[in-house]
């Protein structure tokens, strides 16, 4: 995950700006060396970021879309993030970001072989999963599970991998063993779950959901939803409204409950409240509300459509 930000929003904005500054000077020294004669590009490129890497990996960190957008290439991003492995598990869940799988995969066998970090094990089983190595994404998300069977996202990816390889009964065996190790996992909840809805077996999965354990309001929304789920699936959607608006008490300010919220409502026929989760929820998307205004859009038309569905159904009962 990307690094952790430990200081006030005063002091992180000052020491971000600064590190903005100083990734700026290294790409300087970048684009324009002033080396010996000679010398290599990829020799000039690491002399220059080291010289200006901070000794703070958490400031360069927040500079990194900056430094990307100038000088794109991993070779070169390497050069100004420090070698450690929380530097480097930072540059590599960055490029996770901005969908370079294969690039991320790379940095993070930096971080596992390099600066001998077992933390990148399952990130970079994560990133070869999203970047098509399959067999080797496996592998690694495996080797976490034995090393630390603790983790539950070991247990997570090598489930997902199984599961793009077509091993539907061994990735829910896996899944089982992980929970078996770490009862109540969030993550391991969540994705049982969602594998025994597929399976239509929403019972289970609501007992599943109950049983999670929720350490933060996040974990707390997230069983909520699971629960939600699992009514819908039975049936009982207005079960399923009741809990998804619980969810988006404890999380006033998210949008991923509101479209839990929206999509049951809407489902039920109750258009005022879908819409108006749907308005809620792009209020809070702020530059990202495009999508939310379809929904709403849509949503008012279908609203519109029942309208008069039901006005010609009278007319025709009044007849």
């Amino acid at each position: 995950m990307p690094a952790r930000h430990l200081a006030g929003p005063r002091l992180r904005g000052r020491r971000a700006r600064l590190a903005r500054h100083r990734v700026g000077l290294a790409l300087e020294r970048v684009e324009h060396p002033q080396d010996q004669p000679g010398q290599g590009a990829s020799r000039r490129r690491t002399q220059a970021g080291r010289q200006h890497r901070p000794a703070d990996g958490e400031t360069l960190l927040a500079a990194l879309p900056e430094a990307a957008t100038r000088y794109p290439e991993v070779e070169d991003l390497l050069q100004v993030v420090p070698g450690t492995g929380e530097g480097l598990l930072g540059l590599g869940w960055f490029l996770m970001s901005r969908q370079r799988p294969a690039d991320a995969a790379r940095v993070f066998r930096k971080a596992l072989d390099e600066a001998l970090d077992a933390r990148a094990l399952t990130p970079l089983a994560g990133a070869l999963l999203a970047a098509g190595e399959l067999e080797e994404a496996l592998e690694y998300a495996q080797r976490r599970t034995r090393d630390r069977p603790t983790d539950p996202e070991g247990w997570r990816v090598a489930a997902a991998v199984l599961l793009a390889e077509g091993y539907d009964d061994e990735a829910r065996e896996t899944l089982a063993q992980g929970l078996a190790v770490v009862p109540g996992s969030p993550p391991l909840v969540e994705t049982m779950v969602y594998r025994l809805l597929a399976l239509r077996r929403p019972a289970e999965a609501r007992r599943l959901a109950e049983s999670m354990t929720a350490r933060s309001v996040h974990e707390l929304a997230m069983r909520q939803i699971l629960v939600a789920a699992a009514l819908h699936a039975q049936g009982r959607t207005s079960e399923a409204i009741d809990r998804a608006r619980s969810a988006t008490g404890i999380l006033p300010d998210s949008t991923w409950p509101l479209d839990a919220l929206a999509s049951y409502c809407e489902a039920a026929g109750r258009y005022d409240d879908a819409i108006a989760a749907a308005e809620r929820a792009a209020t809070l998307a702020g530059e990202g509300r495009a999508p939310w205004d379809e929904r709403v859009a849509r949503l008012k038309a279908a609203r519109a459509a029942t309208i008069d569905r039901r006005g010609q159904e009278e007319l025709l009962r009044g007849r």
